[in-house]
């Protein structure tokens, strides 16, 4: 798997950044997307977007890894789906989001 990076253009306006968002596809059915959680790991930035639960589609969702340059990029290994919770198991020093 590749990881999917943005490319769009970063523009923000007063400490908003329209760009930096992640969405559901609207296609049959238009459905509720966001993000669920945001989370500093690793020296990087996270976040997980969802869908409304028994949404179809939701492509544009997943895990997100969230860059210096306001860019994001899907982790390859992300799943799709109703979630929105995060973590910190010290035990095994994993986030688990």
């Amino acid at each position: 798997m590749t990881a999917e990076r943005s490319t769009r253009s970063v523009y923000g306006f007063s400490g908003v950044v329209p760009t930096l968002t992640a969405k559901a596809d609207n296609i049959p059915i238009r459905t509720e997307s966001g993000i669920g959680a945001l989370m500093p790991w690793a020296n990087r930035l996270w976040a997980i977007s969802y869908v409304s639960s028994g949404a179809r589609s939701g492509a544009g969702t997943g895990l997100w890894e969230i860059h210096d340059d306001l860019t994001m990029t899907k982790h390859p290994a992300s799943v799709v789906g109703t979630y929105a919770n995060r973590m910190i198991h010290k035990a095994s020093n994993q986030l688990i989001i």
